[in-house]
């Protein structure tokens, strides 16, 4: 994209390309890959967007539409983006759940189990209800570990 691409200057026009693509996904539309490619593109590099939407959730989201239009490798990058601080923290924990099942698809399980580590960290302490979650990633760390010896 150019420098002063329209875009840049109106963050509608990425909330359009991003809704424009989550329905191309779900409709299993014959350009949903080719709308993804261009979102993903405009979310690489948001100089004037709210970090928020344009490199966390913006990412958060495309990583899950990379997945779903069966482009694993594409998501575990997406997912992967974010920034600094902020964007480590926004979804932090469902990011590593994310991020540990798609390096675990892709082969890479080393990631996966350090993502893990992170999730359990993460959410250890959290309420009852998300405890059994917290049960079935430790149980999942174990089976990497185990393999891996």
């Amino acid at each position: 994209m150019p420098p002063n691409a329209p875009w840049e200057k109106d963050p509608v026009t990425v909330y359009e390309q991003l809704l424009g693509a989550h329905l191309a996904v779900a409709r299993k539309a014959p350009d949903a890959k080719a709308r993804l490619t261009l979102v993903d593109s405009l979310l690489i590099d948001v100089p004037n967007m709210n970090e928020f939407v344009g490199r966390t959730g913006g990412n958060f989201l495309v990583s899950a539409l990379w997945e779903a239009a069966g482009e694993p490798e594409r998501a575990f990058t997406a997912i992967k983006r974010r920034n600094g601080v902020f964007g480590y923290g926004l979804f932090a924990a469902d990011r590593q759940r994310r991020t540990a099942r798609l390096a675990e698809r892709l082969g890479r399980t080393d990631e996966a189990a350090s993502a893990l580590r992170h999730f359990i960290a993460m959410r250890s302490g959290a309420e009852p209800a998300l405890q059994p979650e917290v049960e079935r990633a430790r149980e999942r760390l174990r089976q990497l570990e185990t393999a891996k010896r």
